[in-house]
């Protein structure tokens, strides 16, 4: 008999890999043959291969035109968005995206991150309820107590505050400036107007952000900071912060890594929030620095919000010092009713 062949397209091998391979470990348990296929070859590799059923990365109107070319060929379609957490509001999330593809009738299994997407998915009536399953994100498993402990912990920084960036719109590794990344924005459904103000607000916090870790480094020199980049933004941009000691600017390993052995992660819009929340790391925001298109709104709430950068040196001496930081309950509270909405635990 004949094994089912499964391909698991891989948008960022640096943020998804770890994940993709342990879900490719079940599907092996259940005698499925697996391929993992890298995301901009996916056509060539996806045809020859001819599996049974391939798991997009996520389904826009820049690619239903792939999902309908493998559907045409007999291959069963599903999705597992990468970006899956609807950090600005599951109803916008998929209001956007269902108004921007037609017909999804070519789609057979649709993985949702948590309930609150099920539930705006049902509303929208555009994706038959049997195709929609609640699943998770395969990469977050990777915060659960079974299997955080087979992660190597960081030991080469001593201890450490984690900075991730988020700004890969105008700082982008794999395209060739922002100009490229607007038209990526407008080709997912963005319009033109609010790609340009995105663009310039992003401009400002980047600038922002790094004139920020100048300050807090040198305020506190005797512990180290680890700024790490976005996977798809360019380390040469944060080359001006390698002169300074007590910073090092790193990009390897998943994100999770770094959180699980940081004291603490300092970020400005950015979904590891959640996982910082998931392995029970304080997450700090500095949100003086924040606009109305760069919110992102869930990541934000379950952090600690530093409203101006005397607040921020508070919290971060308190962290330093193994003090419990101000609102710690009431963070704790709204972390678990967030994540419960987002996630499937």
């Amino acid at each position: 008999m004949n094994k089912l062949k499964v391909c698991l397209i891989v948008d960022n091998p640096l943020r998804d890999i770890d994940g993709l391979i342990l879900l490719s470990w079940y599907l092996a348990q259940n005698n499925i043959e697996v391929f993992l296929v890298p995301m901009y070859v996916q056509v060539t590799d996806v045809m020859a291969i001819k599996p049974n059923l391939v798991l997009l990365n996520y389904i826009r109107p820049n690619n239903v035109y792939l999902a309908q070319k493998y559907k045409s060929n007999g291959i069963n379609i599903a999705v597992l968005d990468a970006e899956g957490a609807p950090s600005k509001g599951s109803d916008k999330f998929v209001n956007r995206l269902v108004s921007n593809i037609e017909s999804f009738d070519f789609l057979d299994l649709y993985f949702l991150w948590g309930v609150d997407q099920y539930k705006s998915f049902l509303k929208s009536k555009k994706i038959k309820k049997g195709a929609l399953r609640i699943t998770g994100c395969p990469r977050y498993d990777f915060c659960n107590s079974k299997f955080s402990k087979l992660l190597p912990n960081i030991s080469d920084m001593g201890e450490y505050i984690l900075i991730n960036t988020n700004f890969p719109t105008v700082n982008p590794y794999f395209s060739n400036g922002f100009k490229n990344e607007k038209k990526v924005m407008m080709g997912v459904g963005e319009d033109s107007n609010i790609a340009d103000q995105y663009i310039i607000d992003s401009k400002l916090a980047f600038f922002a952000i790094i004139n920020l870790v100048k300050k807090i480094s040198n305020k506190f020199h005797n512990i180290n900071f680890v700024l790490r980049p976005h996977p798809f933004e360019d380390l040469k941009a944060y080359d001006q912060l390698k002169k300074i000691k007590n910073v090092f600017v790193r990009q390897e390993r998943t994100s999770i890594e770094w959180i699980k052995s940081a004291k603490c992660l300092i970020h400005l819009n950015c979904s590891t929030s959640v996982e910082a929340a998931l392995l029970g790391k304080n997450s700090i925001s500095p949100t003086w620095l924040n606009t109305p298109l760069l919110n992102v709104f869930n990541a934000n709430l379950i952090s600690f919000q530093a409203k101006n950068e005397n607040i921020l040196i508070k919290m971060i001496g308190q962290v330093i010092n193994g003090n419990e930081l101000d609102g710690s309950q009431k963070i704790k509270k709204i972390q678990d009713k967030i994540i419960k909405k987002l996630l499937c635990e």
